[in-house]
């Protein structure tokens, strides 16, 4: 009886230790964005500055950590620290003016592992 119970201790201590790990500050996950769109690009930022939020053009939101996806593509935001981050994005073509555009949010939970994501218009 004694071997159980000191058993199921260290089962409920090893389980709470890997919990507590997922929670660091360390870089730890990516997220992986792909535009479910064919016809139109995607424009996506994690965490986005108030400098990034401002941008006029698309050299300035890429510079600023925007990325731009074409349509059926995908990319990657790597070395992100675990916790909830906040994932902006807007559908555009060819002729939208960059400083018109109202972007989405969705909150994403970035863990160990890598976050996949398909945006739709």
């Amino acid at each position: 009886m004694y071997r159980y119970l000191l058993a199921a201790a260290l089962i409920v201590t090893a389980q709470s230790a890997v919990f507590a790990g997922g929670g660091s500050t360390k870089a730890t996950g990516s997220i992986n964005v792909k535009n479910g769109s064919s016809t139109m690009s995607l424009l996506v930022a994690v965490d986005p500055s108030a400098s990034l939020s401002a941008s006029t053009n698309l050299s300035e939101f890429q510079a600023r950590g925007g990325k731009l996806v074409e349509g059926q593509g995908n990319t990657t935001f790597k070395s992100l620290k675990a916790g909830t981050r906040k994932l902006v994005f807007a559908f555009v073509t060819a002729d939208t003016n960059i400083a018109d555009i109202t972007f989405r949010e969705l909150n994403v939970t970035v863990a160990k592992t890598r976050v996949n994501r398909t945006l739709t218009p």
